[in-house]
């Protein structure tokens, strides 16, 4: 048995929605009440104003969405590869393909697979 991409679906959107959820809109909706939340700006604690509390779950989506995408189309890279590995013929020349793997391999972890 083995993982297919379409089985980790649930791990990315999992991944995107964190950085969705938000406890103190969970509490404040269960509350009524807006819970402040404070940042450390010069050595000192300053409450955030609503922009900065939308800047900073705009942030959160924004570096979970990017996270779940950089995941998705690395696993998708090297899937990709890995069939390629498969269906190479053990009584074929190979040579090409084993000549330009170290750089398909690179390419993968410098994230280069993300513009596919």
């Amino acid at each position: 048995m083995h993982t297919e991409l379409s089985d980790l679906q649930r791990l990315f959107t999992a991944i995107a929605f964190d950085g969705e959820f938000s406890l103190f809109d969970i509490l404040e909706e269960a509350t009524g009440k807006h819970i402040k939340t404070y940042r450390k700006e010069n050595g000192e604690m300053v409450e955030n104003t609503w922009i900065d509390e939308a800047m900073m779950k705009g942030e959160r989506a924004f570096v979970s969405e990017n996270l779940s995408h950089i995941l998705m189309f690395s696993l998708i890279g090297i899937t990709d590869l890995t069939k390629e590995i498969k269906a190479l013929k053990k009584d074929d020349d190979n040579k090409d393909f084993f000549i330009a793997l170290p750089t398909r391999i690179e390419a993968i972890f410098n994230l280069e697979v993300l513009s596919v």
